[in-house]
């Protein structure tokens, strides 16, 4: 009989387990399908009657902000549920009694139901107002893929936060791009950053001669210019093959042929080497008769060809 007892009592405990489970599982999937939005309302709220400071702001900056959670679905009462998502500004407070939020660690944080959450309505939103550090001057402040879980079930990314397009989830109202109202910072828009662009000129030509990006360690300047129009003949065999291929396509990249006439030829300098303290690759690039010849030297097993 006592055996028997103790295979109901288990069997019993087993199906109210799964029931709890399941039940878990049915707030994560409902709570997946919910809209979430955050919107910047005052990035300059510590002039407007906020004490940051006591709020643990640092620099006693803060601004408010605003969480909407939007329940599409039936009325959810759960309070087994917590959303984890990351933001670049830590959150400070909330000003909702029904949720509590908490930093976990580094930019994570989570948000959970109080004692007096009264659950989310059927097509209904909830409003959490919050308090965070400093400023949000950039949608990238908020990250995408918010997740839910519960203490039993799988955890679900809510699906409106699985975007790469930032404005689907965050918004900053063009009043609210400054850290403080004496900002002068100009908002750069397509149309500012076109009259901008009418302010500047073309460098000429014969300015950027002997110009070189990434500017080598010097540059001696010949009077005669070389013309790759008809590409180049490249002899890399002196370089190992990682090496030569990246130089191949640097040059394919800034639209020039490698199949072409204009000779290139590499060699290896050992006598180039130098010993100064720390070893220095040392690098040589000149024009002999018609043909580019680019010399280098090898230091701690890396191999290196510029111009010099």
């Amino acid at each position: 009989m006592l055996t028997r007892r103790c295979w109901l009592s288990a069997v019993i405990s087993t199906m109210l387990i799964s029931a709890s489970a399941w039940a878990d599982q049915q707030t994560i999937d409902q709570m997946s399908h919910f809209g979430v939005k955050v919107a910047v309302e005052d990035n300059f709220a510590a002039q407007h009657g906020v004490n940051c400071a006591a709020s643990g702001g640092d620099w006693g900056a803060c601004y408010q902000a605003t969480i909407t959670l939007t329940n599409p679905g039936a009325a959810l009462q759960s309070h087994d549920w917590a959303i984890w998502f990351s933001g670049i500004r830590q959150v400070l407070a909330t000003d909702n009694d029904q949720f509590r939020i908490t930093h976990v660690v580094g930019d994570l944080h989570k948000i959970e139901p109080t004692e007096t959450f009264r659950g989310f309505p059927a097509g209904g939103s909830i409003v959490l107002p919050v308090i965070n550090e400093y400023w949000q001057l950039s949608l990238s402040d908020v990250l995408p893929r918010w997740y839910v879980t519960s203490s039993q079930g799988t955890p679900k990314v809510i699906a409106a936060t699985a975007t790469e397009n930032l404005s689907e989830i965050t918004t900053l109202p063009a009043s609210q791009w400054k850290r403080t109202p004496d900002d002068a910072n100009i908002l750069m828009t397509a149309e500012n950053r076109y009259l901008k662009n009418q302010l500047t000129s073309p460098v000429p030509a014969a300015e950027l001669r002997g110009h070189i990006l990434p500017t080598p360690r010097s540059v001696e300047i010949t009077a005669g210019n070389v013309s790759l129009k008809q590409g180049i003949a490249a002899d890399l065999r002196a370089l190992p093959a990682d090496s030569a291929n990246v130089i191949t396509e640097e040059f394919r990249e800034a639209g020039v042929r490698t199949d072409g006439s204009y000779p290139v030829i590499t060699a290896i300098d050992p006598a180039g080497f130098k010993e100064e303290g720390l070893r220095k690759v040392l690098t040589g690039c000149k024009l002999v008769r018609s043909v580019l010849k680019l010399s280098a030297t090898i230091a701690l097993g890396y191999l290196t060809v510029c111009s010099h």
